[in-house]
């Protein structure tokens, strides 16, 4: 009777496909170095999305940036959110040798440069974009003013 189940089973059941798209992906592509999705519930990849938005809406938000700064952005949040997960390992667990503690200074220094280049705002302050009507409301306003101060002479 185990046996005409079996069969039974084997011809009508169609193959066995993977549910979600992830798996049907070969790991060596899944990984973040071949462009693949970083796993998101890690402390460290919540620190690098928190750390993209902050970096995006201070260069006026993701829609305004350029694929190149979005890149930088991401860089720059990567290695921030590395040195910060490296340096709370170093405190907990103490700094190690001289080697562990250069390996940690290193990737601080790359981390600040990485966000240095992205010129954000001094301050937080987000630079509001100009609109066209902005921008012709204040040269007509320049030009009334350069009038009257010729007159005045």
């Amino acid at each position: 009777m185990l046996r005409w189940l079996l069969v039974i089973c084997s011809v009508e059941s169609e193959p066995m496909t993977a549910r979600t798209g992830a798996l049907s992906i070969p790991v060596a592509e899944r990984k973040p170095s071949k462009g693949g999705a970083v796993d998101g519930r890690t402390l460290v990849a919540r620190r690098r999305r928190e750390l993209i938005e902050i970096y995006s809406i201070a260069l006026g938000g993701p829609a305004a940036l350029s694929k190149g700064q979005l890149i930088d952005v991401q860089r720059a949040a990567e290695l921030t959110a590395l040195a910060e997960a490296r340096r709370s390992q170093a405190l907990q667990k103490g700094a190690g040798d001289a080697s562990e503690l250069s390996a940690l200074i290193r990737l601080e220094s790359t981390a600040a440069r990485a966000v240095r280049a992205l010129n954000l705002p001094v301050g937080g302050a987000v630079a509001k974009p100009q609109t066209l009507a902005d921008y012709a409301a204040r040269k007509a306003a320049e030009k009334v003013a350069a009038a009257s101060s010729g007159d005045a002479a």
